[in-house]
């Protein structure tokens, strides 16, 4: 007997284990895939090393668990506050300037500007004013074998932008404010800003707005829950660092994003998802205490120029000694192997003469003897 065909399709039927996950724009895999494929230089390093973006070079996978994100939202209560196992625990500014390394002391920065058509670096590279981060990787491509001076400070700039519109402030079509441009125009100055306050506050817009459709959706009005941006990995180490489901991966390491990366492209965390209706007061720290690493974060920006400026000269100053420790050991290598070869020389030439001193020792004493011998064989007169 054949099935109905209501029958056959509830059998056919496929449920996406996914679906209930938030969705997210956090995409860090696509940053480090690209840095692999664009060689910086070391002119492209010593300009990334003027700004506070340099430490992402060695950004970690973190894996973005989306249930986990959505039952995060759950326990978010007015402005920036969450209740979790029953404890009050605040997201600031400067608990994301612990988390991505970024400064948050500084000039805020209007990433909501439309005011656009007098940003050089757009109107050269993005002449259609999407930064999304694909068109972003094919500029990388097209600019890194390039010798000129400009064109290497435009790389570093647009390194930034990726790393913008991958996981630190990708927004929900994979892109990232064009108004970001604006700051990056001059490298030196981009200390001036907070950082972490952008990053903060894109998660925080974001996360309102996501929160109440998931409230909506529940509550059955059928509402879609689309995409969130922000770095919502930032929301997941925050989660990590304040609770004790998780043991770190890398204990006391700054920033702390690389505490929770991947290793061997397996990430040994396990899914906080399941054991979040577990998680009791005692396993909450309500603040999160400061290393003595981090305390850099927390200065004024003329504090921090004169920090970096100091810890310019030093790199210049090692730069320099490497470079005159490599003269020296090259110029002790051939004074040694001068003086090897001298003496060398030497010892052959000693050599030799002992050899025909040697020689005519011995002709004079086979001539003595051969005259020693006439003399007897002779008869005397």
């Amino acid at each position: 007997m054949a099935e109905s065909p209501k029958i056959a399709s509830e059998k056919k039927k496929f449920v996406n284990p996914r679906a209930e996950e938030v969705n997210h724009r956090y995409y860090i895999k696509y940053f480090r895939d690209t840095l692999a494929e664009v060689k910086s230089s070391v002119d492209h390093m010593l300009l990334l090393g003027k700004t506070p973006f340099f430490h992402f070079l060695e950004m970690p996978e973190i894996h973005c668990e989306g249930q986990l994100v959505e039952k995060i939202f759950w326990c978010f209560e007015l402005d920036d506050r969450f209740i979790l196992g029953g404890v009050t625990c605040k997201f600031t500014k400067e608990e994301v300037a612990l988390i991505t390394g970024l400064p948050f002391y500084g000039k805020a920065l209007d990433l909501q500007s439309k005011k656009i058509s007098d940003i050089r670096l757009l109107q050269k590279h993005f002449p259609d004013k999407h930064l999304h981060r694909k068109d972003v990787r094919v500029k990388l491509i097209q600019l890194y074998p390039s010798n000129e001076e400009e064109d290497k400070q435009d790389f570093v700039r647009i390194l930034i932008i990726l790393m913008c519109a991958t996981f630190l402030l990708p927004n929900k079509g994979y892109e990232c404010p064009n108004n970001l441009m604006r700051y990056l125009e001059d490298l030196d100055a981009t200390w001036e800003f907070s950082w972490a306050s952008a990053v903060h506050q894109m998660i925080i817009e974001d996360l309102r707005l996501f929160a109440e459709r998931i409230r909506r959706r529940d509550a059955g009005e059928g509402v879609s829950l689309g995409y969130i941006g922000g770095c919502t990995a930032a929301l997941m180490v925050w989660f990590y660092e304040h609770t004790r489901l998780q043991n770190s991966l890398a204990y006391g390491k700054v920033p702390r994003f690389f505490r929770w990366g991947r290793t061997n492209n397996k990430s040994p965390l396990v899914r906080c998802s399941e054991q979040f209706h577990l998680l009791t007061a005692d396993q909450v720290d309500p603040e999160l205490n400061i290393g003595q690493q981090e305390e850099h974060l927390f200065r004024s920006h003329e504090e921090t120029l004169v920090l970096e400026k100091l810890k310019m000269r030093a790199i210049q100053r090692r730069i320099k000694e490497v470079i005159i420790e490599g003269k020296g050991k090259r110029k002790l290598v051939e004074v040694e192997e001068e003086s090897m070869g001298k003496k060398r020389r030497e010892e052959e030439k000693k050599g030799k003469g002992g050899r025909e001193e040697e020689v005519g020792g011995r002709k004079k004493k086979q001539e003595a003897k051969i005259g020693e011998e006439v003399l007897i064989k002779e008869p005397r007169k």
